[in-house]
């Protein structure tokens, strides 16, 4: 078999050659399946010497340690049938011990003579993942002449005559590498059966060789020969194996088209497949086997039951016979009597279930580990339980457009919907608005055949939860999620399916993408838009961004609009407490909506109120840390360096230094949000300063100062033992950069003062009070009931960890399972190149704590605003804002968490806090707004016409506002000119900000060739979202090599590398000489270009 390089990249290279062609290789389809097969032939080339080497150390390591007499490894006098297991201390660790060959047939076995085999068997056992060796597959009479037989113990089925590595397959190879936990410490990736990527590469090789139609999409292909990759790009050991990595090579040319497989190697492929079906085909007619003799054992003993069902039957009707003529206690002892029995046929109807249940499992074991067999259910759980969406089809055929019941109450929040109107709808949590919203979408699309619905949503968990909801109430409509990743990973993007489907459930990004790269052309497209938690459509948010193009329309008299409906827990008054003002508020969110009626439940108060279980509120106070000591010996340090800072001859150097020295003054609010208001106010101050050493100097003050400030903030709330996690992280990160770039003085002043703080023991300090009350709390609410749950709201993802794992170290609060649930992160904080603690969960992390919080597997959940709103979760007895309140929706929305019967909502702060008074400011505005919104709808429905009149004359005055802002922004940014963007860290000037280009409206990269010699770069060897023409990777670093600041990342568009940067890390310096900081790209004083075709290729042109 021989792999050559194409001298083209773009022509078809997989040919045939033999005597005649292979038609099937014309299919595409197909010849996607044959690469794929020579994948695995690849990653079993890369993975063989590996394995042979691992198997081969470790037996002999353990052949080292044996005591042997002869000191000769040498034993072939041992079998299966003779071999008597040695278990230290006679500890069976087999996991059934029943088969294990210390209990089988145990008088007809020996300890291996030589005293190896006896002893091995134990190891093999032990170093198995599930204790559970395939010694079918092994010939112990060889295990001391050829380490290889120790090896296909691993294994986790037959491999036939396969007596080496080489002559192993791939998922051979595979099994081996997850089953023998020795494996572990030669690689990075940790070994999760069913989850890791070695346990997925291994079931690709039955998803491939097992396809009934030998046909694979490009993009399962791409797939599959990714994953390859991955398994041989293992950092640990993987990456540096020559053997592992020639074979990368092969899947990347593989992938590329850049393979020959001749007509030979394709009968090989065929070979192969053609024996995975066949052990397939043997393992499903053991399966059928033992499921005919399992009925057939069940029919005869069913028969036997109902044999002697009638048999008793006849006794009880004599008995009965003989109880009416006889005493009350004949009656008694008689029902007592038929009960007993009864219960015993349920009994006996239950054990024959498991049985039927337990042969079939042993059945499949036979062939198949228990590990494969999860591998296969968590496969299948994680393509189809989450996001599968079973309305969404092309086409829906005889299936009944059944009415979407409501209760009365639901009917009075739908009627201005079903009539067409633009409406909000405001109805408490847990109301049910998601099903009045499926009633609205019913009736409009029974009117508007070619109608289109588009619900929107805040996140990607809210846009599945929502779909599979209008999936089961609407099943006669076509259903469709978009999402980013669904965009990414699927390529299905919202454009494509406008006309393929009825209703299309979308994260609201999506759609404002689309309407700013004019992939959607308006909004007309659709004759509905649902806007789900419609309360954030004010200032900048996204709701309000989309509703901006609808206002648009409707001032240019574009006919017909879609409808517009909301739906909302609460409007809230925007935190005003004088009733005028929070009147307007409402008024301008129903403006922005173009909302004709706020729709809330008036006439059926009775009906909802049986569904709405309130919690008693009370706000708790604890004591406070008396004599803080790990507080002090962090303000000690801070003060160090505020005394380092403003003491530093360096600030000679600059003409405003005394006025530099009062902005740097470190205030007395450190652990607390005021502190981090004055970061900010500080890196702008510092952003006018030119002089590189005061930049140098300061910089890093400024990073430890934050650093500091967040491990207080933790430490007022948590552990000492979390705070300290907070520092650690952050010094090692910190360290390891200035050994790459070598210490100044500040560098070592600072890494001074963290050792001194890290020598001192703060081990006697007492227990935080405020955990004290926290867990005295959820024992008292949820210790004394085993079905019931809780959620802890916290600030921050790191005090949701460290809250978390409180309590699974505290031993009486374990009994809870708590778990922390919070959203995804990015590894930075506040624009600096800090570590996070906790990094944050995946979109599938979430799904699986909410789900075992709603199984009952967490009792309590500790969580960041993700789950204050719109997520669907379980009836709570017990919620807890934990030193965290916001406004008065947020009140309202995590109350209603707590729905269960009798449930609390506790308010948990420190003696003498401000959290006090803003629950209570929170309370008050509450019951504002529900004194306001009765005013608010008499005065709509006092006079529609004239309602509708106010709308329009209220969105013409703020299309006016907008319009005067933007013409002062364009001019202020063409007045000033092209501005210089320096590195924040060292002013070292970087490019033009006439160099920066915008890709696809998010994306921002420096065109300017030149740039190179300012900046460098890395990249890693597989970028993310690898298979669009926009990937993004790597790191884009300042060219100082004194500094090495981090300025962004590497974005590869069609091709072509560029600098991605990040508008936080740069100081943008005008032609004043005058510099500013900013967060965001929308708030940079400069203009931006999008990234147009014609400069592409005149870019392509230069780098050619």
């Amino acid at each position: 078999m021989s792999d050559t390089d194409s001298n083209s990249d773009t022509e078809d290279l997989i040919e045939t050659s033999g005597d005649d062609d292979d038609e099937d290789l014309g299919n595409p389809d197909y010849k996607n399946w044959v690469r794929a097969a020579k994948g695995l032939e690849y990653l079993q080339q890369g993975l063989a010497p590996f394995v042979s080497t691992e198997i081969t150390e470790n037996v002999t390591n353990f052949f080292k340690g044996l005591p042997l007499a002869s000191g000769q490894v040498n034993c072939n006098q041992c079998t299966k049938a003779n071999l008597l297991a040695d278990h230290p201390a006679g500890k069976c660790n087999s996991k059934d011990r029943n088969k294990c060959y210390c209990n089988i047939q145990k008088n007809k076995r020996r300890l291996c003579p030589n005293g190896i085999c006896s002893k091995l068997y134990h190891f093999i056992v032990q170093e198995h993942r599930s204790n559970d060796p395939l010694w079918l597959n092994s010939d112990i009479a060889k295990w001391c002449s050829d380490v290889w037989f120790v090896a296909k113990c691993f294994m986790t089925s037959s491999c036939g005559t396969a007596n080496s590595a080489q002559s192993t397959d791939a998922a051979g190879l595979l099994s081996i590498v997850v089953n023998a936990k020795f494996f572990q410490q030669k690689l990075t990736c940790k070994i999760d059966p069913g989850k890791d990527d070695f346990s997925k590469a291994r079931n690709a090789r039955n998803e491939i060789l097992h396809k009934a139609e030998m046909k694979l999409s490009e993009q399962e292909l791409f797939y599959y020969i990714d994953l390859f990759v991955a398994v041989l790009h293992d950092p640990k050991t993987l990456l540096n194996d020559k053997d592992a990595q020639d074979a990368v090579k092969k899947l990347f040319k593989l992938k590329d088209n850049q393979i020959h497989i001749n007509m030979g190697e394709k009968k090989k492929i065929l070979l192969a497949r053609e024996e995975a079906l066949k052990a397939l085909k043997t393992i499903e007619e053991e399966k059928e086997k033992a499921l005919e003799n399992i009925i057939t054992t069940r029919d005869d003993t069913l028969q036997c039951i109902e044999d002697k069902k009638l048999e008793v039957l006849d006794e009880l009707e004599e008995v009965r016979a003989d109880v009416i003529s006889g005493s009350e206690m004949k009656i008694a002892k008689t029902v007592e009597d038929v009960a007993m029995i009864d219960e015993r046929l349920k009994q006996v109807e239950e054990y024959l279930e498991n049985i039927k249940k337990q042969e079939i499992k042993r059945c499949i074991s036979r062939s198949h580990s228990k590990d494969e067999i999860q591998d296969t259910g968590a496969a299948c759980d994680h393509y189809y339980g989450n996001t599968e969406i079973k309305t969404d089809e092309d086409t829906i055929v005889n299936v009944e457009d059944a009415d979407v019941s409501l209760r009365d109450y639901q009917k009075e929040l739908a009627e201005e919907g079903v009539k067409g109107t633009n409406v909000v709808i405001m109805a408490p949590t847990n109301s049910g608005k998601t099903r009045v919203a499926c009633k609205i979408t019913q009736e409009h699309l029974r009117k508007k055949r070619d109608g289109k619905v588009i619900f929107l949503v805040e996140n990607e968990a809210l846009a599945y939860q929502q779909g599979k909801v209008f999936s089961k109430l609407l099943p006669a409509y076509r259903t469709k999620v978009i999402s980013g990743t669904v965009q990414r990973d699927k390529k299905m993007f919202l454009k494509d399916f406008i006309h393929m489907r009825d209703i299309l459930v979308v994260t609201a990004q999506i759609l404002l993408n689309s309407l700013k790269t004019k992939e959607i052309d308006s909004l007309v497209q659709f004759s509905l838009i649902v806007f789900d938690e419609c309360h954030h459509a004010h200032d900048l948010h996204r709701y309000n961004e989309i509703m901006g193009h609808y206002i648009d329309l409707k001032l240019q008299n574009v006919s017909p609009l879609p409808q517009v409906v909301g739906l909302t827990a609460s409007l809230g008054v925007g935190g005003n407490s004088d009733p005028k003002a929070a009147m307007d508020h409402m008024e301008k969110l129903l403006t922005n909506l173009d909302a004709a009626f706020l729709c809330t439940v008036k006439r059926n108060k009775e009906g909802l109120q049986k569904i709405e279980n309130r919690a008693k509120e009370h706000i708790v106070v604890a004591e406070a840390r008396v004599d803080d000591l790990y507080k002090k010996a962090i303000l000690e340090n801070m003060h160090a360096i505020d005394g380092y800072m403003i003491n530093h001859p360096s600030l000679s150097e600059v003409p405003q230094a005394s006025e530099l020295k009062n902005k740097c003054r470190v205030p007395s609010s450190a652990g607390d949000t005021p502190f981090q208001n004055w970061l900010s106010d500080f890196k702008k101050a510092l952003g006018d300063v030119h002089s590189q050493r005061v930049r140098r100097m300061m910089f890093p003050c400024l990073e430890h100062l934050e650093i500091y400030n967040k491990s207080l903030m933790v430490h007022a709330d948590a552990r000492i033992k979390d705070a300290r996690a907070v520092l650690v992280e952050f010094m090692e990160e910190h360290q390891y950069k200035t050994d790459k770039t070598g210490k100044n003085e500040t560098d070592k002043m600072l890494l001074e003062l963290y050792e001194n703080l890290k020598a001192k023991s703060f081990d006697n300090e007492p227990e935080n009070p405020k955990l004290l009350k926290l867990g005295e709390l959820i024992i008292n609410i949820l210790g004394n009931d085993k079905h019931a749950k809780g959620i802890v709201f916290v600030k921050t993802r790191d005090l949701a960890k460290a809250i978390s794992n409180w309590m699974n170290e505290t031993d009486n609060l374990k009994q809870f399972n708590a778990k922390e649930c919070v959203g995804q992160a990015a590894s930075l904080i506040k624009g600096f190149e800090m570590l996070s603690v906790f990094r944050g969960m995946t979109r599938a992390k979430q799904k699986n704590v909410l789900e075992y919080f709603r199984g009952g597997h967490h009792k309590l959940i500790i969580a960041t605003s993700i789950v204050e709103e719109g997520i669907d979760i379980t009836m709570c007895n017990l919620v807890i804002r934990y030193e965290h309140v916001t406004n008065e929706i947020v009140r309202l929305q995590s109350r209603g968490r707590a729905r269960a019967a009798n449930s609390k909502y506790y308010v948990l702060t420190e003696a003498g806090s401000w959290i006090v008074g803003k629950e209570e400011k929170n309370k008050m505005l509450e019951g504002l707004m529900n004194q306001i919104v009765p005013l608010l709808q008499a005065k709509i429905e006092k006079d529609p016409l004239a309602w509708q009149q106010r709308l329009t004359e209220r969105q013409k005055y703020m299309k006016q506002l907008e319009e005067e802002r933007n013409e002062r922004d364009r001019k202020a940014k063409m007045e000033q000119g092209v501005k210089e963007l320096h590195c924040f860290k060292c002013s070292k000037f970087i490019c033009l900000s006439s160099d920066i280009r915008r890709i696809k409206g998010t994306q921002h990269v420096v065109i300017d060739q030149d740039v190179q010699k300012r900046i460098t770069w890395t990249r890693k060897p597989i970028p993310k979202f690898k298979n669009d023409d926009l990937k993004f990777d790597g790191t884009t670093l300042c060219g100082n090599s004194t500094c090495k600041q981090k300025l962004g990342g590497v974005c590869e568009y069609m091709g072509i590398e560029f600098p991605l940067i990040a508008i936080t890390y740069f100081l943008v310096v005008d032609e004043n000489n005058k510099g500013r900081t900013f967060k965001k790209w929308k708030d940079v004083n400069f203009d931006i270009e999008d990234y147009s075709l014609e400069q592409f290729q005149e870019i392509v042109d230069e780098r050619k």
